[in-house]
């Protein structure tokens, strides 16, 4: 038997699986005690797991609520400031007074101490005794409770930082270090992505030990942003890696799917209570290097995930122009929308409540109970001040929801040059049944899959994913003057380093190589091979259109390291739908999944409830339930 776990910002997903079967559960968030729905959970139920998978956003509220241990970040003398100069771009291109956005760092202290690390790797000057002494005292009397170091270009040569780490050790706090954590150029980066993870691994500590003391499983690991998951203890090493955490899950179980429904494209639409997060699967899931959280850029790597603050508790209100807007404030579980009886907060679940795109038998028959005449008044006030009706008010908060997420897919597409209408809709998350078809005609999308357990689907993607570690290393040469064996050569060494310090079975190792033209910023990974000239021209034509009579540069290497020990539930998307569903009668225009017959069509405007979660089919759209309890909606 095995459990899955997604913490939501406003609710907690549960799965249990046991001989292929599924049993699902829902229950509110609570964001003061991040672990507590979990903890109560596993000691109400009182079941021994074999595997525990968790994904939790504990990493990214820290962050984004400016709540994380006491930190000081020690870096070479002379760049104090580099935290502070950024990327040297701002927002406001044409402010004459512009303002920093606030952000996490403002909360960590920044000391120097002279040392210096050539960019060839020469340690030209070590850390005096005399210097780390003052260092000491200043941690003391500060009572830093956590340490990150990030020493110019020790992602070259260690030495420096071990040793500073070494001599700090004593002080009996945590440290850590950059080149521990990530071996990549840019100064700005690495220096915000050991604070970040320094920031943050109070908080996710202490939601570890937490759900460790519970003992009710045999093997506890965390999703992490990649997609893989990562024991607790070097979870708790590298807390960083989970700040995409849960929406990771997602994808990973929309891409495993793909794979069954031989769908190549695929959009994800993972839409919350508190947010929408959106992703792109173009034969396989598309990833990339850089993280923007609380307006910084963190060097790691993650899936190319958007979110925005566009979920069913996203709070409508009357910005200084007199104009409706909404999110990305949210009610979330407490106290939620209006129709929790607890505020009158009027949310985009209010608003479908006013339009009665939700069931009465939902209204009625729900884990939280709901007052539908509190979500009118809610919009009403709003309306008033609009001077128009409050069903417009309300339609106007659909809408503009509704092209908030379509804007999102479209940016995620442009990026990579692609045509969105080419691609299928893979819709799950408690709300997403609400917006899919709306979001489908905007963006002209043929094809929605709702998959099965589509209100839990992050959590249960979540036992799919492999257990895997990411390696990054700098290697900037010039490609042209590089032969394959080189290449091969360098990888080799850097496996070789890991397998020392490594104690899991490695079973599969994949290399990935980042080539850019020479004196271009950013670069392109590409799986490494022997035609990797070849391919990265054609990803780099595929992108933006264009090639260049020019050398190719090595940025860095890539190497994945996959484990044996992980759930891997593969089988999971083939299982038949056997699993009991919420019963009921209802009205004409409504139909239960557990009353659809397998691929027959059902004609819109329809109303599908699947587990007492909504699924709009708009006119204009067939219905279908395919073998694997999968609903399908296409344009006819």
């Amino acid at each position: 038997m095995n459990l899955s776990i997604d913490s939501g910002g406003t609710f907690t997903d549960i799965v249990i699986e046991q001989d292929g079967l599924f049993r699902t559960h829902k229950v509110p968030s609570d964001n003061l005690k991040p672990y507590l729905p979990v903890v109560t959970f596993l000691e109400k139920s009182k079941k021994r797991y074999q595997y525990f998978i968790n994904g939790t956003t504990v990493a990214t509220n820290s962050i984004l609520q400016h709540r994380g241990a006491k930190t000081l970040l020690i870096t070479t003398y002379g760049f104090k400031d580099v935290i502070k100069i950024k990327r040297q771009s701002r927002k406001d291109l044409y402010s004459l007074f512009p303002k920093q956005p606030t952000s996490f760092l403002a909360k960590i202290k920044v000391e120097t101490i002279k040392e210096r690390t050539e960019f060839d790797g020469t340690i030209s000057l070590e850390p005096s005794k005399k210097d780390i002494d003052i260092i000491k005292k200043k941690i003391i009397r500060n009572k830093i409770e956590v340490v990150a170091i990030c020493l110019l270009n020790s992602f070259v040569n260690q030495k420096n930082e071990k040793n500073l780490k070494t001599s700090l050790t004593k002080l009996g706090i945590p440290i850590y270090i950059s080149s521990e954590l990530n071996q990549q150029i840019k100064e700005y980066e690495r220096s915000v992505t050991i604070s970040a993870n320094a920031f943050v691994s109070k908080k996710l500590n202490e939601y570890i030990n937490e759900v460790e003391s519970t003992k009710y499983f045999d093997k506890f690991l965390i999703q992490q942003s990649n997609g893989g998951l990562a024991f607790t203890d070097l979870a708790m090493r590298n807390p960083v890696n989970l700040l995409q955490s849960g929406p990771a899950g997602g994808v990973i179980g929309a891409y495993k799917l793909s794979k069954v429904l031989k769908d190549n494209k695929v959009i994800t639409y993972d839409m919350g209570g508190t947010s929408t997060d959106v992703s792109l699967i173009d034969f396989d899931i598309l990833e990339r290097d850089s993280l923007e959280i609380d307006n910084e850029f963190l060097n790691l790597n993650c899936m190319d995930i958007s979110s925005i603050g566009s979920g069913g508790g996203s709070i409508a209100y009357i910005d200084k122009g007199n104009s409706l807007n909404v999110g990305p404030k949210s009610a979330g579980s407490n106290p939620g929308p209006s129709a929790y009886g607890k505020s009158n907060f009027p949310t985009v679940f209010d608003a479908n409540i006013v339009l009665e795109r939700i069931p009465k038998m939902i209204l009625q028959d729900n884990m939280i109970k709901l007052y539908p005449e509190r979500s009118y008044r809610s919009i009403e006030r709003i309306s008033k001040k609009l001077k128009i009706s409050t069903l417009r008010c309300a339609e106007s908060i659909i809408e503009q929801t509704n092209h908030k997420m379509s804007n999102a897919i479209e940016s995620l597409c442009a990026k990579y040059g692609f045509d969105h209408r080419e691609f299928v809709l893979y819709a799950y998350g408690g709300s997403s049944g609400l917006h899919a078809c709306d979001i489908s005609e905007i963006l002209n999308i043929k094809k929605i899959v709702f998959p099965n357990h589509m209100a839990v689907f992050s959590a249960k993607g979540m036992l799919t994913a492999d257990s895997f570690y990411d390696l990054h290393v700098t290697f900037k040469k010039n490609y042209n003057n590089l032969s394959y064996t080189d290449i091969e050569k360098e990888f080799e060494s850097n496996i070789a380093k890991f397998n020392k310090i490594n104690s899991k079975k490695v079973v599969r190792i994949d290399r990935f190589i980042n080539l850019k033209y020479l004196g271009q910023g950013d670069y392109i990974q590409i799986k490494n091979s022997k035609n990797n000239l070849r391919n990265f021209t054609l990803e780099h034509y595929k992108r933006f259109g264009f090639r260049l009579a020019r050398d190719v540069e090595v940025s860095s290497l890539k190497i994945r390291f996959h484990f044996q020990d992980n759930p891997s539930l593969d089988f999971v998307y083939r299982s038949k739908n056997k699993d009991a569903l919420f019963r009921g009668e209802f009205s004409s225009g409504i139909v239960t999944k557990e009353n659809m017959k397998n691929r027959k069509k059902y004609k819109s405007p329809l109303t599908i409830m699947d587990d007492k979660i909504p699924i709009i089919v708009n006119r204009g759209h067939n219905a279908s339930l395919d073998a694997y309890g999968n609903i399908i909606i296409e344009k006819k």
